[in-house]
């Protein structure tokens, strides 16, 4: 029983339950209880929840400690209430085993039940997004102290933060840094005094143009909605009504029945902050029309919800928002600054370099800073890509001589890379464009794992040979900076959407016979004597 991910700071009751498990094998109840139970010890007394246990099956929890576990239940009451649930009152219940003499004090409801079915049908895990996208900033120096605080300071914003105007729209051309500007309201929102009490709500959306068919109105709004019930589990009337119908009949709600619940539950707090990052990435066109069906969803919440969006500075998209206010999002000169410090502090290589060059010239990391700010007009994604570059080099004479020939636009730098790859030696270009066309062409992302065993396949293979793997290292150093590895998701990914497009419109020139090829190692690859044989158990079958 795995308890729901939960967002960056927050402390929610433990969505504890066991329904249909208690019908399950022995062994799982065991680690449910073992994992129950270390959950509980870590919460504070005052937010301890418990175990439901489905109409009378008490004495399977009893059966499956037996020798193991025990589990004692001490001036017990059962009472049944009008869902059809048996909950139990227990002045004393301990469980035994891995953990010692543990004593708790359980009460269970209804609420975790629904929560639980709400959780299992939300498959859009923004969540999981916004803590990748504080790490990847983090990371790369931008959430250095100060960072973005311009806008955080704004007129527009706080008018927006304290409730005065419903809707702000930040608009930003492609590669402003408007992502890492969502991550960072996110969690000056999340952190702030009014949250500190269960009324207030911040929930999100983080649109993805590589994402857009799973990204309908049914998983969006099913998402928001477990997002509000993950900060607290208190669940409204009509969505147990609501539960109870669906469950009944084995359906599964339909996006109307989705807004229904979202309305009811946004009325049980004070105030909830929607905050939409890259509106523009929704899918919107003649086969789907989500995005208006999205925002046709929000005018309906009601008065206490307020929305913030981020997305191009597109006319048509601004008519669709009707914003009260609206902010231009440029990366000021002070945030890209701070990013650049950071980022030369982070990275050893070039903070090397750096010192070295101070020594011979003490104002040189002035004009490095000034240099790449000056070009990156206003761009994180430009900063970043200019770091990334020059962070690749290996010479003191090759950062500078990069420094002087900085790239105006995204796609200089993309060509400039290109320009680098093509002079590796054979090894490292025919890696570095095979690396690329992976990239360009999988159906969804690659973790570094399937890339490493992608590039690694050649025709006739019968068996992975490991000699052939890359290291991790040698994969994104091939690539002069262009992609990268997350830390947290272990998946590959280009530095930008702006340069997948490039790659795209480039490919008859990079990429010959590209699909052909990457059949050829899907074929190969399945045919493997390992994939012939029957696996003995679930868990090979997930490692193959």
């Amino acid at each position: 029983m795995s308890s729901p991910k939960l967002p960056h700071g927050r402390s929610p009751l433990y969505q504890a339950t066991v329904e249909d498990e208690l019908l399950g094998s022995q062994q799982n109840m065991k680690d449910d209880l073992h994992e129950l139970a270390s959950v509980i010890e870590e919460l504070p007394e005052s937010r301890r929840s418990g175990i439901r246990l489905h109409n009378a099956h008490q004495s399977v929890v009893a059966h499956c400690l037996q020798n193991e576990q025990s589990i004692n239940f001490n001036s017990q009451a059962v009472s049944t209430n009008a869902t059809g649930y048996q909950s139990i009152y227990a002045d004393n219940v301990n469980i035994r085993g891995n953990v010692v003499n543990k004593t708790k004090h359980i009460y269970v409801d209804e609420d975790t039940v629904v929560a639980k079915w709400i959780f299992s049908v939300s498959i859009l895990k923004f969540e999981d997004k916004q803590h990748e996208n504080t790490q990847i900033a983090s990371r790369k120096g931008a959430l250095g102290a100060g960072t973005c605080q311009w806008l955080l300071d704004s007129t527009e914003f706080k008018c927006w933060r304290s409730g005065k105007i419903k809707k702000l729209w930040c608009r930003g051309i492609p590669g402003a840094g408007k992502t890492i500007l969502t991550s960072i309201i996110i969690n000056n929102l999340q952190r702030g005094e009014d949250f500190e009490n269960d009324n207030t709500a911040c929930i999100y959306v983080y649109f993805d143009y590589k994402d857009q068919q799973r990204q309908d109105l049914t998983n969006i709004l099913s998402s928001l909605l477990a997002q509000l019930i993950r900060i607290r589990t208190v669940i409204s009337p009509e969505v147990k009504n609501l539960h109870n119908t669906l469950k009944t009949k084995g359906m599964y709600p339909s996006p109307e029945e989705h807004l229904q619940m979202l309305k009811s539950q946004v009325r049980s707090f004070s105030k909830v902050f929607i905050v939409v990052d890259a509106l523009d990435e929704c899918l919107n066109d003649a086969k789907a029309s989500t995005m208006d069906e999205f925002l046709e969803a929000l005018r309906q919440l009601p008065e206490n919800v307020h929305f913030l969006f981020t997305s191009r500075p597109d006319i048509s998209i601004g008519s669709k928002i009707e914003a009260d206010r609206s902010i231009d999002i440029v990366a000021r000169d002070s945030d890209l600054k701070l990013y650049l410090k950071n980022y030369v502090k982070s990275h050893d290589e070039l903070k090397h370099m750096v010192e070295k060059a101070r020594k011979k010239d003490k104002s040189f990391l002035t004009r490095f800073l000034k240099a790449i700010v000056t070009s990156s007009q206003g761009m994180f994604l430009l900063a970043q890509l200019h770091m990334d570059s020059l962070a690749s080099t290996y010479t003191l004479d090759q950062l500078e001589s990069g420094i002087v020939n900085l790239s105006r636009t995204p796609d200089e730098v993309y060509k400039t890379t290109l320009d680098r790859i093509s002079k590796q030696d054979e090894f490292k270009h025919t890696l570095a464009i095979r690396i690329l066309a992976w990239l360009i062409f999988a159906e969804r992302p690659l973790t570094i794992t399937e890339l490493q065993h992608a590039l690694a396949v050649r025709a006739g293979d019968k068996v992975l040979h490991e000699s052939r793997l890359v290291s991790e290292k040698t994969l994104t150093s091939a690539c002069a900076g262009i992609v990268s590895v997350d830390q947290c998701t272990k998946t590959v990914s280009l530095a930008h959407y702006t340069a997948e497009k490039y790659l795209r419109n480039n490919t008859s020139t990079l990429f010959k016979e590209v699909q052909s090829n990457i059949a050829e190692a899907c074929l190969v690859y399945l045919c493997f004597d390992e994939f012939s044989r029957i696996p003995e158990s679930a868990d090979v079958v997930v490692e193959r």
